[in-house]
Formats: C-alpha cells, structure tokens, sequence
C-alpha cells in the first residue's frame, strides 16, 4: 500500500508516462501482424520475378609475399609473418579508397566506362558507385588477396578489376618511390649537418689545444694537477709547522704566566746562604758577641758598662739583619730579572717561530690556490677535450652510417614490390545468381514493416492500463491486489453480479485479509471503494469485500454511496429502493434507522435511499462515520469515481484506507495518475491500488490514439485530419471481426 504520510510529493515514484510494452505488444498483436504481413507479402510476391534481374562477379587475385628478397640487405622490415593478417586486411582497405577508384574510374576507356557506369557521370559519383561494386577480401590460409566484382552487366567488370589492380600497384611503386626519395633527402640533409658538426668540432679542438698545451685529452698529461699535488704536500707540513708554532707559543705565554705566580724565596734564600760576606759578617758579629757578652758578666743589669756594652751588641745585631735584608732585596731583584728576561725571550722565539711558520703557509696557501685553479682549468679543458672528441668519433661513426644507408635505398630502389597481380579477371561467360533473395528479402521486411507500423504507433500513443506494471510505473508500486477477468452473466454480459461466486475468492479473499492486517496494525475501519471511471467494478467488489471481511469481522457494515444519481431505474437494477443514506442526510434522524440487516452474509447495509430533490445537505457525514466506526469492525463504502465526484472526495477525507480501482484493458494511464495525486493531495492516510479485470471493457476508438498525444503532434497534424480521426468508428471492433476467421482457427488447434 502506498502511505501518504510517508511521501512529501505526489506519487514521487511514479512516471509521468507509460513505457512501451513489448512482451505485452507482441501477444496481442503478433498474430495479426503475422497474418496480415504474410497477406501483403504473398501478394507482392510476384512483382518480384517480374523486376528481378541477372547477377554476374568476376574474380581476381593478388598476391602478398610475407617475405621479399633483398638486393645487398634489409631495406627496412623485409619480412611480416608477424603481422600478416593486419597488413593483409590493411591492403584490402587501401584498395577501396575513394584515391583509387577514383584513379581507377579515370584509366577506364569510354566504352569500359560506358558498360559499368553512366556515360557522362563525373568520376567522383562512379568512385561512390564503385565502393559497392567491388569487394576485396584477403583468404585465409593463403597469401591472397581476393577481388569481385559484381554487376547486372555481363561486360565491363573485367576491365574494371584489372584497372583498379594496375593502379594500385602504380600507386603502392609512387608511394614507395615518393617514400624513398624523402629517406634520400632526409639522410642526405643529415649527412649535410654532420659535415658542419665535425668541422666544428675539429675547430674546438684546436682552440682548446692551443689554451691548454696539451693534445692529449687525458688526466695524466695534467702538468698543473702534478704541480698541484706537490704543493699540497709542501702544504701540509707548512700548515703541521705552523700549528706547532702556534701551539708552542701558546704554551710559552702560559709556562711564563703561570711562572710569575711561584714564590722566589727559595732561590733568595739560597743565594743568601751562599753568599760569603754575609756569612763571614756573621760570624765575625758572632764572635764579637760572645766576647762582649763575656765582658757582662758579673754586672748589674743598670751598670753603666753593661748597658753599653748591650747597646753595641744590639747595633751589630741589627747591622747584620740589615745586611741580610739588603742582599735578599738585591738577590730578589736579580732574580726576578733575570726570570723575566728569560721569559720574554722565550716568548720572542716562539712568536718568531710562529710567525715565520704562518707566513710560510700563507705563501703555499696561495701558489697552491693558483696551481689549484690552473689544474682546475685544464682540467675543464681536458673534459671539454674528451666530450669533443667523443662527439667527433660519434659523428664521424654516424656519417659512415648515413653514407652506408644512402647507397643501400639508392640500390634497393630496383628491388620488386611485395605485392604483385596474381590472377587476372575474365570476363564473365554465365550470371552467377539474381537479385531475386534480396528482392524477396526486402518485400518480406517492408510488407511486416507495413503492417507492424501502425500497431506500433497505436501502443506508443496507448494510454490503458493492461498489467500491474503500469500501476507500479504510475504509482510507484505494484497493485496490492490483481483480480482476473470473471464470467459474466448469460442474460445480460454487460452486468456484473454482487455476488462472491463471480470473482476469484481467493482474490477478494486476500484482499480482506490485508485490510484486516491493516485494522490490527493503524485501526483501519473505514474503507473507501472508488474507481477511476464508472463500470470498473468498484460496486461489486465493494460488497464481495465486505462479505468477505464479515467472515473474519463480526460486524461489517456496508454503504452505498452513489447518492448522486438521478436516475432512479439504474440503481433498481442492484439494490432495492430502501431509505438509505439519502434520507438520513437529509433530516436528523439516526443513521442507525436506516441501517439493513443481511442474516445470511452477517452484513449491515446502509442503501443509498430514495431520490430527493435539491441539494442534500452532507455536514453529517463525518459525525455519522466517527459514530459507525466505534460500532463496526469495517465500514465499506462503495462511491462515485473520485474524479467525477466531490462527495467521493468527502469520503476520502474520513476514510482510513482508500481502494482505487482501475479496470484492466480500460483504464487510462494518466487518470490513474490524477486520481491517485488527488487522493494523495488530500492527504488521505493510505491508498489501495486495486487491479480489475471483470469490468465493462470499452472498446477505444481511433480518436483515443490521440487522447494524450506529444505536444508536437498539434502542430504538424491538419485539423481535417484530427476531425477524421475523431469521427472515426472503433478500430478494434473493425480489427477484431476481419481477424475472427483466424482467431476460430486458433481456438481449434488448441
């Protein structure tokens, strides 16, 4: 079912058109296609022998040698069993050239032109001609090429075959000729601009010998890169002297600034002690003052004498602390005199050292920079050298290469061509065949061709629905349920019974099935039964739905709604004329008056009641419908079709689930389509696609070809011609009583 709840736009699965059927085209119209095209074609059938004329073909070979002998060596590729077959069928190609039929029509004498072509047709027509005339083909397993030709004519095909092979032969030695002649230039242009690279290449040359002194382009002959080497040695230890002087000055400067912080007082000291007048003044002072001492003994302590005597004692004591102070003060001023003379000594010969080591270096540095570069340049020069002369060998290789290649085209342009005329074509003595087959086949095709047109042309412009199909194309899914065409009455085929036992039970059986699945699952109740146009059965199928729910619901109640009828003897003809659902919209009654108890099929039943006149007032509709639905399982309301009724619209608005049933054979595309959009516009909660086969078929006149024709047609169609077609009787009532003597004859073999 398609649920309108679930879609944000019209049917947006659907196709606006409906496609063409094919397996459905051919069943229904195969077997008149096939007896009237079978009528038209034994018909014509004699024309044929009338108009058929003689056949003719004469046949020529050629031959392609896979392998060609050469005069002194291989031209180019003298062998192509490689490729054999493409350049075969390649030749068979270039034979039908317009160039060469064209050449070929042109060779013709007037009289062999005559006998094929048209006298005063220009060539280029009879080349267009030709191309049809003729057929090359290579054969397989040999080495073949085949040439026919073929005509109504008995003269003038052989002439032909053997002009176009002359020709093509004189074309593949131009070809060949033109080919050779461009190699020519070509090699000799080449030769030409390898003469000039050599000569400038040997002037290279000579300028470089000249700037590098040497005509040996090798590294050994490299007298500055030797230099060079020298040099860097010499380098080397210049740069091994320097760094010791460098380091041997850096260690004087630290030796001498580490000197000055260690103390001399032992060196004074010693000097002091080795110095022999101090060490005779002491001894003296020592001697003197144990003398004096000795004079003091036995005086008081401030005893004139004794006083004296320590006051010179004292003296010469300090004398000589005065002495030794003044030779550690002399001593310490020698030494420190002599360290520093020592150090700054030491520090000008390492400096010098340096110095003279740095310098050295400096002056190698910069010979060995200049022997560097002059190295460098010659050895650029003998690089450049090799490349020139390797240049020069090359070119010189390659003018013996082109001077050997120009001798050999110039000899081999003698050597025979790899295709040759095998066979000659001869003139035809006897005609090989008709045109009759063809005549036949095309009278065959154009005679199905005739009679298929117009039923094409009536399925392409065909707007009925014949399949589920077409419901799955318009709407988007299939129908949920296909009833199959059922027997119709003996008194009356036209009328449908209201009866279960007219449609397939099974069918409506499911039908109800799906409605009381739907109950379950949404609490579907009300059920709205509308078709797209009268006579498709909604009425029938309506009540055998309702008979058939009444068997799976206890309460069911059934509604007429076809309350807009005017006349009375129509709806005799189904229901009784009971007060029905008229009456009751027409006063304040309650609708369960009016309700019709059926003991036998458990159904109650709501008729549409008697004609009233005026309008019926239908505001009661949607309290009536919101009421019976709380007493009855399903509501089944039998309606007018939704396009021609808005009290079916009404309906639709309060129903749970519309049925929308289409009549199969009958049914219009497009009006499924606008039925289906109104329902969906009206946002009804689901819609039932029903496909019925049992209704009142109509038979489509010629005009409804043209129902819903392509805009184009409007304007290219004649307005005499569209009043014919809709003046038109039924085709298919024309159609179907020509074809009943075949359809009889069907019947039986079955």
């Amino acid at each position: 079912m398609i649920k309108g709840n679930a879609l944000r736009e019209a049917l947006p699965f659907g196709k606006p058109s409906k496609s063409f059927d094919i397996v459905g085209f051919i069943k229904r119209y195969g077997i008149y296609i096939l007896v009237f095209g079978s009528f038209f074609f034994a018909i014509a059938t004699p024309i044929v022998f009338v108009i058929k004329e003689p056949f003719y073909q004469v046949h020529a070979f050629m031959k392609i040698d896979p392998v060609i002998a050469t005069l002194i060596t291989q031209k180019a590729e003298t062998s192509i069993t490689n490729y054999y077959d493409q350049y075969s069928n390649t030749q068979a190609h270039t034979m039908k050239t317009f160039e060469v039929l064209k050449q070929t029509v042109e060779q013709l004498t007037p009289r062999e032109k005559a006998a094929v072509f048209p006298a005063t047709l220009p060539a280029e027509k009879c080349a267009e001609i030709l191309e049809r005339v003729i057929v090359i083909k290579p054969l397989q397993g040999t080495h073949l090429i085949e040439i026919i030709a073929s005509g109504n004519k008995q003269e003038g095909l052989a002439p032909l075959v053997n002009k176009l092979m002359l020709v093509y032969l004189k074309r593949l030695q131009n070809i060949n000729a033109e080919s050779d002649q461009d190699q020519l230039n070509s090699l000799r242009a080449k030769k030409e601009f390898v003469l000039n690279q050599m000569n400038a290449y040997e002037k290279s040359l000579d300028e470089l010998t000249r700037e590098i002194s040497t005509a040996s382009y090798s590294e050994s002959f490299n007298m500055a890169s030797k230099n060079t080497e020298e040099l860097q040695k010499l380098y080397d230890n210049a740069l091994t002297d320097r760094l010791k002087a460098m380091n041997n000055f850096w260690a004087t400067e630290q030796a001498n600034n580490e000197s000055q912080i260690l103390s001399l007082d032992p060196i004074i000291d010693e000097i002091v002690m080795n110095d022999q007048s101090l060490h005779f003044t002491s001894s003296w002072t020592y001697q003197q003052l144990q003398e004096m001492r000795s004079t003091t003994d036995g005086l008081t302590a401030s005893n004139p004498d004794r006083i004296y005597v320590e006051e010179r004692m004292g003296a010469m004591q300090n004398y000589e602390k005065k002495q030794r102070k003044e030779l550690q003060n002399t001593a310490r001023a020698i030494v420190l005199g002599k360290r520093k003379l020592d150090m700054r000594k030491s520090i000008i010969q390492a400096k010098y050292d340096f110095e003279k080591s740095k310098k050295t270096e400096e002056d190698l540095q910069t010979e060995l920079e200049k022997s560097i570069r002059e190295s460098q340049r010659v050895s650029i020069g003998i690089h450049r050298g090799e490349y020139i002369s390797a240049a020069w060998k090359h070119s010189k290789d390659m003018l013996d290469m082109l001077e050997r290649r120009i001798a050999e085209i110039e000899i081999e342009r003698k050597a025979p061509l790899r295709i040759s005329i095998e066979t000659h074509a001869r003139e035809p003595k006897f005609p090989v065949s008709s045109n009759t087959n063809k005549l036949l086949m095309m009278l065959l095709g154009s005679a199905f061709f005739i009679v298929c047109g117009p039923f094409i042309a009536y399925e392409f412009f065909d707007n009925t629905i014949r399949r589920p199909e077409d419901i799955k194309q318009a709407l988007g899914y299939l129908p949920t349920q296909t009833i199959v065409k059922t027997p119709k009455k003996k008194n009356n085929p036209k009328e449908l019974s209201l009866g279960t036992d007219d449609f397939q039970l099974h069918a409506i059986g499911t039908l109800a099935v799906r409605f009381c699945h739907e109950k379950e699952k949404d609490n579907s109740r009300i059920l709205l039964f509308t078709g797209i146009e009268k006579g498709v059965g909604s009425s029938s199928i309506s009540f055998s739905c309702a008979k058939a729910l009444a068997k799976i619901a206890p309460k069911v109640l059934w509604i007429d709604g076809d309350i807009e009828a005017v006349d009375p003897d129509q709806s005799e003809e189904f229901f009784p004329n009971l007060p029905g659902l008229r009456d009751f919209l027409s006063n304040t009654d309650s609708w369960k008056k009016y309700i019709v108890s059926t003991p036998d099929d458990n159904i109650d039943i709501i008729y549409a009641g008697n004609v009233i006149k005026g309008i019926i007032p239908l505001h009661r509709i949607r309290d009536f419908l919101s009421d019976a639905k709380k007493e009855y399982d399903f509501i089944c309301i039998d309606a007018l079709p939704v396009l021609q009724s808005n009290l079916t619209e009404q309906f639709a608005i309060y129903s749970d689930i519309v049925t929308l049933i289409s009549l199969g054979e009958s049914t219009k595309y497009n009006a499924l389509r606008r039925s289906a959009e109104l329902l969906i516009r009206l946002e009804v909660p689901a819609i039932a696609p029903v496909l019925n086969f049992g209704g009142n078929k109509q038979t489509p006149s010629l005009d409804e070809l043209f129902e819903n024709p392509p805009e184009f047609l409007h304007k290219i169609v004649p307005k005499k011609f569209k009043d014919f077609i809709n003046n038109s009787p039924p085709i298919l009532e024309v159609i179907e009583n020509m074809t009943k003597p075949f359809r009889r004859f069907r019947k039986s073999i079955h």
